[in-house]
């Protein structure tokens, strides 16, 4: 057994892969502890109603918390990776990952390729990784970074903001007043609706606010508002060129 600190929480990791392995490499039984480390194969790795941890390993692995407040590590393989209705910790490792945070206000991390990520309810934060991931907040007001790689994230409803750090992002906010920083590359801003704020940031972005009260800040880089209307109250900070 030993200890390991994640996100300044003091997590008990037990050590039962041994058990895993003689249950069964394909599905490995929750119900005698609340960490679950699965195998080298394709695991199906169920929580419980505790605080759990769950360690995917290799193979592509299945797997998902439920009512308690969980941590879920997928590290090899492509996984499939479900929260619930806890405040959960999701790390999706290597492989091509699909992630739910479902219920609960959550924190997940995308990977080294290309991940989904779905925040759903509650308040999320989210971090890409370095794949070129589709991210989506949906309902709650949600903090997404979309890290590195051509990146497509959206916060949908909620008062939201969007990070697009490194790449050529397409970034969006959907319903609700709406941050939305373009970074570095060549991005496409879109508020939606809601009074938004779009930070076009460096290089050559595309900035459009939608309905509402939009302000622009077009950054460093050779940035063009596409839909600017003063007479809905939109404003514009003097480096941005509209049409």
């Amino acid at each position: 057994m030993y200890y390991k600190i994640i996100k300044g929480k003091k997590i008990f990791v037990a050590l039962i892969a041994i058990l895993a392995v003689a249950l069964s490499p394909s599905l490995v039984s929750s119900a005698l502890a609340k960490n679950i480390v699965g195998t080298n194969d394709d695991d199906v790795l169920p929580g419980t109603n505790n605080d759990d941890s769950i360690w995917g390993l290799k193979g592509d692995d299945v797997m998902w918390g439920k009512s308690g407040e969980d941590n879920l590590y997928g590290h090899d393989g492509e996984d499939n990776i479900m929260g619930n209705s806890g405040d959960d910790f999701i790390l999706a490792g290597d492989g091509e990952d699909i992630v739910e945070g479902n219920g609960g206000d959550d924190t997940i991390y995308g990977g080294k390729n290309t991940d989904v990520i779905q925040g759903n309810s509650g308040d999320d934060d989210i971090t890409g990784g370095k794949g070129n991931d589709i991210i989506e907040g949906n309902r709650g007001d949600d903090v997404i970074f979309a890290s590195r790689g051509d990146d497509w994230a959206a916060g949908n409803k909620g008062n939201d903001w969007v990070y697009g750090e490194q790449g050529d992002d397409k970034l969006k906010g959907y319903a609700g007043k709406d941050n939305i920083f373009g970074g570095s590359g060549d991005d496409r801003l879109s508020g939606g609706k809601g009074n938004d704020k779009l930070y076009g940031g460096k290089d050559d972005d595309v900035l459009r606010g939608g309905s509402g009260a939009d302000k622009f800040d077009c950054g460093s880089g050779d940035d063009t508002i596409v839909d600017y209307h003063p007479s809905e109250g939109d404003t514009k900070k003097s480096n941005c060129e509209d049409f």
